[in-house]
């Protein structure tokens, strides 16, 4: 059985390692993207390996996050692995949508073992309108948008998403601000790393613990 509620200390609040606005490269439009702190996966190459330990990222009430989609297509949940704090996301996700905004998820886990589940993991899967799934996998190659690895699948499971709203966006964004660098998208691990190692060449600070991909 997958946990559904990782940090009871935390709850109701998000246990969040990051968030970011960013276009095209974390589902269809401008979204919100959440990483939620902590995965119980190991997936060699993760690229976001600062947010995998069960550690306390910050505490943050999903109203708060609500209050930031104006003008936004909705949120996009990633990791670390959200369905860990799905009995907090649950209530976020249901909240974004009565707005008229659409919510992706990204999951280590497969669709199939998403669906075996009860409780909030099953309350938090009735809110997803477009779910990538599946472990990242660095022996396989990327599979274009939204997927690092071939192996894993895009879901569109409502017809909230249409389908050509997937096609045609960038498959990665890289941001430089206030001296961070931060990427969203499917670069593989080689290119990603001689990315920022010329950044870096360049004279950009690169704190390499804060990069992060969807």
């Amino acid at each position: 059985m997958i946990p559904a509620n990782l940090y009871p200390d935390v709850y109701p609040h998000l246990n969040v390692a990051d968030v970011d606005i960013v276009t095209g490269a974390a589902g269809p439009g401008r979204r919100l993207v959440v990483w939620l702190q902590g995965c119980l996966k190991r997936c060699p190459g993760c690229a976001n390996g600062p947010f995998l330990a069960e550690r306390r990222g910050e505490p943050v009430a999903w109203p708060t996050l609500l209050a930031r989609l104006d003008g936004l297509d909705g949120v996009t949940l990633s990791g670390g692995e959200p369905v860990l704090q799905a009995a907090a996301l649950a209530p976020f996700a249901a909240a974004v949508r009565l707005r008229g905004q659409t919510v992706v998820c990204y999951s280590g886990y497969t669709l199939a073992e998403l669906r075996a589940e009860p409780g909030a993991i099953a309350r938090l899967l009735a809110q997803v309108d477009l779910l990538i799934d599946g472990e990242y996998q660095g022996d396989l190659p990327r599979a274009g948008a939204y997927r690092p690895s071939a192996n894993q699948h895009v879901h569109l499971l409502t017809d909230r998403i249409p389908a050509g709203a997937c096609t045609g966006n960038p498959d990665t964004v890289i941001r430089i601000r206030r001296g961070r660098v931060s990427q969203t998208g499917t670069l593989p691990a080689a290119v990603r790393a001689a990315v920022f190692d010329r950044l870096a060449a360049a004279g950009i600070r690169v704190r390499r613990g804060e990069r992060t991909d969807a």
